[in-house]
């Protein structure tokens, strides 16, 4: 069976990829296993075949929500300037490979400085090896992406909350408002910033 034929139903796709797939990966199947309909999308190979393979994977799901870690969250970035852009529900992008900066990654760059087409949130913690601080704010402010710093024992409960929130937010671009709320209220605590409220 295809990746694309098993979909059905599918909100979040997950992108294991990268030098440090097996260690991000964890966490990201937890994250998938918490999501429920969601499934971790294991890549290998050159740039251009896995951001193949995953514009495939979204084509077949409208609205998905696409979340990466390092190389997985620069392949959903490069969603932006494909035709299935429109298909993408929201990213979340945690911890981007600056593959502008780090030798060995340069065939994935460069990466967007425009507003990207779809909700993005960028978490990470402070001083995180992939990608300077600084670097990250500015590019974030590029993408006008709401950044949030990570910083606990356990981030998974953060992680949850945002991809919730992003996934509310596909829902109403696809539904409309729940009834009885008013358009785009988060249904899990006060307003944050960004692109949400």
């Amino acid at each position: 069976m295809t990746d694309v034929a098993r979909l059905s139903g599918l909100r979040t796709l997950i992108l294991d990829a990268g030098p440090h797939a097996s260690r991000s990966g964890r966490l990201l199947r937890r994250l998938a296993a918490d999501a429920g309909d969601a499934r971790v999308l294991r890549l290998a190979g050159t740039h251009d075949d896995m951001l193949s393979r995953v514009c495939r994977m979204v084509a077949a799901a409208p609205g998905v929500v696409v979340c990466g870690h390092n190389l997985g969250a620069t392949l959903a970035l490069h969603l932006a300037d494909r035709p299935v852009a429109r298909a993408v529900g929201g990213l979340l992008l945690l911890a981007p490979a600056d593959v502008e900066q780090r030798p060995g990654l340069e065939d994935h760059g460069p990466l967007p400085r425009g507003q990207l087409p779809f909700p993005t949130i960028v978490a990470a913690r402070p001083g995180d090896p992939w990608m300077d601080d600084a670097r990250l704010k500015r590019l974030a402010l590029c993408w006008c992406a709401e950044r949030v710093e990570l910083g606990g024992d356990d981030d998974r409960p953060v992680l949850r909350r945002l991809l919730r929130r992003l996934l509310l937010r596909a829902r109403i671009d696809r539904e409309g408002p729940p009834a009885g709320r008013p358009p785009l209220m988060a249904e899990d605590g006060p307003p944050a910033r960004g692109w949400l409220m």
